[in-house]
């Protein structure tokens, strides 16, 4: 098998986010995880996970990434902290996401590190919902109904601790 097919499809088109895409393959063969540039090929929105535990009601990882799945149909990184995930999407103006300041949009100039397709356990960064092909992204919509249903489900919960 030589080196070029050991990359999947997927892991090629994540790898062409960078100017020199073996820089990604060498990353993802000696750590697992490459450092992509985001603003060309894909964005990433940085989701704290609160807002993702408010809006799908558990913070039970099984549970967070099959709500995921459903909700966002593209794929999302958990960061292997527990503290943020990071949904994937096509490359847009940050000027154009609503959610700047409780979920920031990770355009040009930032990097994310993306894992290897195959890492999907709760140990470190590792993909919640891997994408299932070359150009698979989540719809910015449905990121965008996910945090304002955390959101509110924080605001709800804020209020009704008030009223104790």
């Amino acid at each position: 098998m030589t080196r070029h097919t050991e990359i999947s499809a997927v892991e090629r088109w994540l790898s062409r986010a960078q100017a020199a895409p073996e820089l990604a393959w060498r990353e993802w063969k000696d750590a697992g995880v490459a450092l992509l540039p985001c603003g060309s090929r894909f964005c990433a929105i940085k989701i704290p996970a609160q807002l993702v535990f408010a809006a799908v009601g558990t913070p039970e990882y099984r549970a967070v990434d099959a709500a995921l799945a459903q909700r966002l149909d593209g794929p999302v990184i958990h960061d292997g902290r527990g503290q943020y995930v990071y949904a994937l999407i096509k490359a847009m103006n940050p000027k154009d996401w609503p959610f700047g300041r409780e979920a920031p949009l990770l355009g040009d100039g930032t990097y994310l590190g993306v894992p290897k397709e195959e890492h999907n356990g709760p140990s470190r960064v590792h993909w919640a919902v891997p994408p299932r092909f070359p150009g698979n992204l989540c719809s910015p919509r449905s990121v965008e109904q996910l945090v304002a249903a955390g959101r509110a489900a924080l605001v709800e919960s804020a209020l009704g601790a008030g009223e104790r």
